[in-house]
């Protein structure tokens, strides 16, 4: 569903808001509206016609509405999908980069048997890795499980020869000035963090 169709259904409940919406459809609202199916069909051409791609960044929306939003999932999901089922012949991907990775994208990720299938796909042949972090969970039950997926996608990694995280430190709200830096790891694999930057 388009953004533009869910918000129109706001405007029974306040109306006030259809000036604004009047305005955003003039600049990013209009028929034409890049949306999530326009993203899967730009990128099955993508990796199905750059059979050298080796590199791929992947700068995930800046979500704004917190956990509500799903559109950074959505969208790390197809890029997975695509490039795990590009054909056998192609080469494989050894660079990512992933932008704004919130950990509620990870645990969405990691809820979907094929979604965790095209990302470890994906991922088994990286020499390089670079994520940036974008912390939305504040529970720390929530931050477990992103540390446990994050882990278990990371070590099927067993080619990685340079690991980057960014942001790395958990959601704060106002009452908490400080916290632990939560960064689990069993050591039953070697491990090369570069930088890790909060």
């Amino acid at each position: 569903m388009r953004l533009s169709d869910q918000l129109q259904s706001i405007i029974p409940k306040v109306p006030e808001i259809q000036p604004l919406l009047d305005s955003l459809r003039q600049y990013c609202m209009s028929e034409n509206t890049f949306d999530e199916t326009d993203f899967r069909r730009i990128m099955d051409l993508v990796s199905t016609t750059t059979p050298n791609m080796t590199r791929l960044k992947l700068n995930l929306p800046f979500q704004v509405l917190e956990r509500a939003s799903t559109s950074a999932t959505l969208l790390l999901a197809t890029t997975f999908a695509c490039v795990a089922n590009r054909p056998e012949e192609y080469k494989r991907l050894e660079t990512l980069v992933l932008d704004h990775l919130t950990d509620t994208t990870v645990i969405n990720i990691c809820k979907n048997h094929i979604d965790v299938g095209n990302t470890i796909k994906s991922f088994c042949m990286l020499k390089n890795l670079v994520l940036s972090f974008k912390r939305q969970e504040p529970r720390s039950s929530r931050q477990t499980s992103f540390t446990k997926n994050l882990w278990l996608l990371i070590r099927k990694a067993t080619k990685l020869e340079s690991l980057c995280l960014i942001g790395w430190n958990a959601k704060r709200d106002v009452k908490v000035r400080r916290h632990r830096h939560s960064v689990g790891h069993n050591g039953a694999y070697p491990l090369y963090i570069i930088s890790i930057f909060g």
